[in-house]
């Protein structure tokens, strides 16, 4: 599995869960909906020096840290005549659902996946304060480590792999049987 494809299945699990809230990439060239909605960044990914498989067939033990942010009005408070005087707090709590969702087996079986494990990174912070100065919203956080293994297949590693970035070597790859693997020599005295 690919980083990419990592991401995108990430994606579509929570997009899911958050089925009546946008769900976004943190950091895309985008424009931020109106709340709620929820941001997803990944960070530094880190994957294994050690290789397993046998021949073409490599995989390495990778983890990804995952930040997943609500951003949300609350939960209207009603005073008399039910107006609404204020809002509620309810980001750590509904983050905190999603966070359950996301670590359980129904949701990893549900949503294709398999070779992925998500662990959520205590605790549900409460980020409220770096909103509530301007834009008077609530805000919870929370971290996750995504682990799951990186395919580097073919002779060169590529093989099956799209570079959205334009790279790669598919053209050595098709052609890889050409490369020298061993070769003979003999000696010449003179």
């Amino acid at each position: 599995m690919t980083p990419f494809e990592v991401q995108q299945k990430i994606l579509k699990i929570a997009q899911r869960y958050w089925e009546d809230t946008p769900v976004i990439f943190a950091n895309h060239n985008a424009e931020k909906p109106a709340t709620p909605y929820v941001t997803i960044q990944f960070r530094d990914l880190t994957r294994s020096a050690m290789h397993y498989g046998a021949g073409d067939e490599r995989y390495y033990d990778a983890t990804w840290p995952m930040d997943v942010n609500l951003y949300t009005d609350g939960k209207p408070v009603n005073i008399s005549g039910g107006v609404a005087g204020s809002y509620a707090n309810t980001a750590v709590s509904d983050m905190t659902l999603f966070a359950d969702y996301l670590e359980s087996e129904d949701a990893m079986i549900d949503e294709g996946l398999s070779g992925i494990s998500v662990q959520m990174v205590p605790p549900v912070r409460d980020l409220s304060e770096l909103e509530n100065d301007r834009n008077y919203r609530f805000r919870a956080m929370v971290e996750c480590s995504v682990n799951f293994a990186v395919e580097a297949n073919g002779p060169l590693g590529t093989r099956d792999t799209e570079n959205h970035s334009g790279g790669g070597v598919s053209d050595a790859s098709a052609h890889a049987e050409r490369h020298i693997e061993t070769a003979e020599t003999e000696e010449e005295k003179t």
